[in-house]
C-alpha cells in the first residue's frame, strides 16, 4: 500500500487546516486499522479458517462502514481511564469483527487467490407515493 493512502483514504478536512489539535490517536479509519487493529485483533486468517479477513477490506462498503465506526469508538473510549478498553472489546471490537469475518460476512467470499465484493442487497424503487415527504413510509399496520 502507498503512503498516499494515509493522506487520502477516508481523510476528512485535517483539523490542523482548520487551527485545531486533533484529538484522535489514529488520523483516519485506514491508520486505525494499519496501525493498531491487524496487531491487537490476533486470529488466523488463511484459507482453512473460519475466520475470514481480507487485505483489501477498504473495498467493501460494510467493512468501510463497520471498522469506521470500531475506530471511532475506540478513539471515544481510549480516553476513559476506567473499562473503556474493556468495553471497547466487548462492544464494539468482537462483535464488529465477529459480524465482518462470519461465514455470512462480508467477507465470506474472501479468497487467498482472488478477491471477490459481495454484491449489495436486493433493492426495488417503492411504488410513487408510497413515501411521505419526509421519506418515511406510513404504518399500515
Amino acid at each position: 500500500m502507498s503512503d498516499d493512502l494515509d493522506d487520502e483514504l477516508f481523510a476528512d478536512q485535517p483539523a490542523e487546516a482548520l487551527g485545531e489539535v486533533p484529538t484522535t490517536l489514529f488520523p483516519n479509519v485506514y491508520v486505525f486499522v494499519r496501525d493498531h487493529l491487524v496487531h491487537v485483533y490476533e486470529r488466523e486468517a488463511n484459507k482453512q479458517s473460519a475466520f475470514r479477513w481480507c487485505s483489501r477490506w477498504f473495498e467493501h462498503p460494510e467493512a468501510v462502514s463497520r471498522l469506521e465506526a470500531l475506530w471511532k469508538a475506540f478513539e471515544a473510549l481510549r480516553q476513559d481511564p476506567g473499562v473503556g478498553a474493556s468495553v471497547w472489546w466487548r462492544d464494539h471490537a468482537d462483535p464488529v469483527m465477529s459480524a465482518l469475518s462470519s461465514g455470512q460476512g462480508a467477507f465470506r467470499q474472501r479468497s487467498p487467490e482472488k478477491h471477490v465484493l459481495s454484491a449489495p442487497l436486493p433493492m426495488e424503487e417503492p411504488p410513487e407515493g408510497l413515501l411521505l415527504s419526509g421519506g418515511s413510509i406510513p404504518n399500515t399496520h
